[in-house]
């Protein structure tokens, strides 16, 4: 098999892992790329006899690199930071993602508590089901201190995400409760918007510095409530929203024409909508605007 073809089998899982480690699109693809830029370098090389843990293991330590980067950046980012929005259907690397479950908004930012050799450990025992021989061989350490640590991350985490998977069913009643939310918004029906709310409903809205953002999260059903009030008097002409999912999540893309303005998810307990992720951060919605567009 010829370094094009293994780029095209083993593209997906490198993108998935790096994705779910970093949070950031462009910095997936760019290991994804080093990676393989580094594969090639070996190309021949008699002594790699397992071609996919050997690309896993350049791609996890390159992303372990880029994982210190990022905690300094966060450290002067400014307001809150959401992982890069991934939105099905747009005929880009979100589409390969392996299990929707370990993309969700809340499990990447629960990832962040974790050190670089936690995550990674975490991550490919979690998302991918990788066994711990597997691991150790990937990160050099020992079957048991890999296990180790995956149970002391697991300590960390909430109860299993298998667990948490929601059933087709909670799927589809999940996405009409969210379209009932904007339609009834729309209408001006507060009262009934009021009634798909959790009492302490949150927006977590990531700007980056680069456009105007809240630089906190906004709590309380009332001034979740007037924060989209107030800006749906400010929507520049044309801007309209289509059904989207987002990072597993049912939500909304905002756009004029063909470009990406903002992504908005909802994340419910039971039937009423919890939290609200907005993404305007322009950055962050580059790789949707690269794109082809099939907003349902």
């Amino acid at each position: 098999m010829n370094i094009a073809e293994q780029y095209e089998m083993y593209r997906p899982l490198l993108f998935s892992i790096a994705y779910r480690l970093l949070g950031s699109v462009s910095d997936a693809e760019d290991i994804v790329q080093e990676t393989f830029v580094a594969w090639t370098e070996r190309d021949g090389d008699r002594s790699v006899t397992n071609t996919k843990s050997y690309l896993c293991r350049i791609a996890s330590n390159l992303c372990a690199d880029r994982i210190r980067k990022q905690t300094k950046q966060r450290e002067t980012y400014i307001g809150p930071w959401l992982p890069d929005p991934l939105v099905e259907g747009r005929g880009g690397p979100e589409d390969i993602c392996i299990r929707r479950d370990t993309i969700s908004t809340a499990y990447l930012l629960l990832l962040l508590q974790l050190s670089e050799v936690e995550r990674i450990i975490f991550v490919l025992r979690e998302a991918f089901g990788f066994s711990y021989e597997e691991i150790a061989a990937l990160t050099g350490k020992s079957v048991a201190n890999c296990r180790q640590i995956f149970h002391r991350a697991r300590r960390g985490m909430p109860r299993s995400t298998e667990e948490e998977t929601p059933t087709s069913t909670q799927t589809v009643r999940a996405h009409q409760i969210v379209r009932q939310f904007m339609q009834s918004f729309e209408s001006g029906d507060i009262s009934r918007v009021m009634e798909l709310l959790t009492a302490d409903v949150s927006l977590i809205m990531d700007g980056g510095g680069k456009v105007k953002a809240a630089l906190n999260p906004i709590l309380t059903m009332e001034r979740v409530i007037a924060f989209f009030t107030g800006t749906a008097s400010k929507l520049p002409e044309g801007m309209v929203y289509h059904h989207a999912t987002v990072n597993g999540l049912p939500g909304f893309l905002f756009m004029i024409g063909e470009t990406v303005h903002y992504v908005l998810s909802m994340e419910l307990e039971g039937n009423r909508i919890s939290r609200f992720y907005m993404t305007v951060n322009p950055d962050k919605l580059a790789h949707l605007n690269m794109a082809k567009t099939s907003p349902s």
